[in-house]
């Protein structure tokens, strides 16, 4: 059991080193002051703080009891006072923040990807309506064809198609 909470105490400490070069690159770059990277940094400060309060409570609390006698009466532990009470609060509500940061992270890209869902099936049906029998076989073309590396989506093959039919019509016309 000893060895157990000394690895859980090495674990957190690892985190925490961690941690700490992470969130302070987060601050430093004003490049990362984005929404999805401020939710990163809430959840790794979360993850801080818990690793921190439970270091703080297998230290003074675990350790000790398992460091006493059993027949001693007068660890923190069993004395239950007002700073055992606290410090298993506020490191029960360190791991809850926790929680609800990962929960925020998650939520957030659901979000993101139904966003990028919907609007890919949103072009799949625009395209699918306004394209004609005639035109199919034009515009599955002009999604796959690439010109100098990039990828020319149908409207701009299209829109490059009625340029040139305009300047045939001048052509004739002039």
């Amino acid at each position: 059991m000893r060895r157990l909470q000394y690895f859980h105490l090495v674990t957190y400490a690892i985190s925490m080193l961690f941690l700490i070069p992470a969130l302070f690159i987060f601050v430093i770059y004003k490049q990362l002051q984005v929404y999805r990277i401020t939710m990163h940094k809430h959840l790794f400060t979360a993850l801080l703080l818990n690793a921190l309060t439970c270091i703080i409570f297998k230290s003074f609390i675990i350790l000790e009891q398992l460091d006493l006698p059993s027949d001693r009466g007068d660890t923190v532990l069993e004395e239950n006072g007002i700073g055992c009470k606290v410090l298993c609060v506020i490191t029960k509500y360190t791991r809850m923040t926790t929680y609800m940061w990962m929960f925020c992270e998650g939520f957030y890209l659901h979000e993101v990807e139904e966003t990028v869902i919907r609007r890919v099936t949103m072009f799949m049906r625009t395209s699918a309506t306004f394209t004609l029998p005639q035109n199919a076989g034009v515009k599955m073309l002009a999604l796959f064809h690439t010109r100098a590396g990039r990828f020319v989506t149908a409207r701009h093959d299209l829109n490059k198609q009625s340029e040139t039919q305009r300047r045939r019509r001048t052509v004739r016309s002039g």
